[in-house]
């Protein structure tokens, strides 16, 4: 599900740009005072309805690969993105990050090619050597969240160190984000 936004700058008015659904889920996820989502919450927070199970494992991945490129190509120009293991929830989240604060040296950085600047960074764990960009960030958090991909399992539930289906909480926050505008 795709938002029209108006970019900040007069020129840039010129044109509109779509806000991705998980840039929404994220911005709303900020403003709520929380800092990150799991790769799967969004993942799981796309589909049609929220949570919907997807059993082909070819399918969860392409959709993985396809979130994971979307964050690089499609993130607005005022932030980038990283993905990095919460020291809470000892998962990976990913962070919304304003430009004016830089990537960390030691992070993996991805070049949107429409963009012509670093708009996606990974702890470099997460890409293993030898890297080929996405693929390899893909394939590595495919690792981790295969089973609660494949399986439905989208929230993740700190007391019970483990993802859960989708909590009534989570389909609440999940249609308010959807459904204002960024």
């Amino acid at each position: 599900m795709l938002r029209m936004w108006r970019p900040a700058t007069a020129a840039a008015n010129q044109q509109c740009r779509v806000v991705p659904d998980w840039f929404r889920l994220l911005r709303h996820h900020q403003r709520r005072n929380g800092q990150a989502l799991t790769l799967p919450f969004l993942l799981g927070a796309r589909r049609s309805p929220p949570g919907k199970v997807e059993l082909d494992e070819r399918g969860n991945l392409a959709e993985l690969h396809a979130l994971i490129q979307s964050m690089r190509d499609e993130v607005p120009e005022s932030y980038w993105i990283r993905v990095a293991e919460c020291p809470n929830l000892r998962q990976p989240v990913v962070y919304l990050n304003r430009v004016f604060y830089r990537p960390m040296a030691a992070d993996y950085q991805l070049t949107s090619p429409a963009q012509g600047r670093v708009t996606l960074a990974a702890q470099a764990s997460y890409v293993p050597e030898p890297a080929t960009g996405i693929d390899s960030l893909a394939a590595f958090i495919w690792t981790l969240s295969r089973d609660s991909l494949v399986g439905g399992r989208f929230s993740y539930s700190a007391a019970k160190q483990a993802f859960q289906v989708f909590y009534a909480t989570d389909l609440d926050f999940i249609g308010h984000a959807l459904s204002t505008a960024s």
